[in-house]
């Protein structure tokens, strides 16, 4: 039994032709330092992948196996909590887009981790570490300008800070606006903002999103585009003095759907009790 080992008996182990031997050396939280450095350029990724599977394993370890050639051993390694920043940080570039995409949810994802995938050619990771709603200021800073709209819009329909908010309400692509427009975040004024917007993908992302005051579905309910008033017309919290008003809509598209929508709202819920058989009970 290996709790019965002395250090020279792991240091056998850890030399031993046998994988099963140096994978017992490997994964035994006894295993000292050294043996475990030796075992990180062990031949075997059998061997490799119980180290990179450790509870607890020196920082300088993880961190070679970061660089392992073999990619199953690096994907155990980003999955294993211990993995400190630095290893985080050598992965960021890893070929495997899976190993990529799950870095910013590990526990060791510090604000080096993350300026680290700023910086990345990886647009999908950045959308995926700017959709956190815990990001530190310095972060958020590097992502409000981040070359892709796509990252902004993430950025903008996820962030909790109000003032990066504010910034992304006002940029230059739609996209962006769009995502800001998502986000429950947004003050009144913003969303006045976003409802008179010259891109209807905005105005309808608004409708969809968030709850409107009557100002603002006084706007949207002459709209000049008809998809606009047709996303108003389909919501169930439109107020229904506004469904009377779409129900008469020049658009066919629109006083159709606003009809519907009101013909919901008319059908009087059904309680416990009285439906039987895929029937109400008279």
């Amino acid at each position: 039994m290996s709790e019965y080992l002395s250090r020279e008996q792991f240091s056998s182990l850890a030399r031993a032709t046998k994988v099963s031997n140096r994978v017992i050396a490997a994964g035994d939280p006894r295993t000292d330092a050294d043996i475990l450095r030796r075992l990180a350029d062990d031949d075997s990724p059998t061997v490799r992948r119980a180290l990179a599977s450790r509870a607890v394993a020196p920082v300088g370890v993880l961190r070679k196996l970061a660089e392992d050639p073999d990619r199953r051993t690096r994907r155990i390694l980003v999955e294993n909590p211990i993995c400190p920043p630095g290893a985080l940080v050598d992965l960021v570039n890893d070929p495997d887009r899976y190993i990529r995409w799950t870095i910013p949810d590990r526990p060791g994802a510090t604000e080096e981790v993350h300026l680290a995938i700023c910086s990345s050619s990886d647009v999908d990771l950045r959308c995926l570490l700017a959709e956190r709603p815990d990001l530190d200021g310095a972060v958020t800073t590097r992502l409000v300008s981040d070359s892709s709209p796509i990252v902004r819009s993430a950025l903008a329909a996820h962030t909790t800070d109000t003032t990066v908010l504010a910034a992304l309400v006002g940029d230059a692509h739609v996209k962006v606006r769009a995502g800001a427009a998502q986000n429950p975040l947004t003050r009144s004024e913003q969303r006045l903002r976003l409802a008179r917007d010259t891109a209807p993908a905005v105005r309808f992302t608004l409708i969809q999103s968030v709850p409107l005051d009557d100002e603002i579905v006084q706007i949207l309910l002459v709209d000049p585009c008809a998809e606009v008033r047709w996303w108003l017309a389909t919501m169930p919290s439109t107020p229904r003095w506004a469904l009377e008003i779409l129900r008469n809509d020049s658009d066919v598209k629109v006083a159709t759907q606003a009809q519907a929508t009101l013909a919901h709202h008319e059908v009087p819920p059904v309680r416990l009790g009285e439906a039987e058989r895929g029937g109400v009970l008279t």
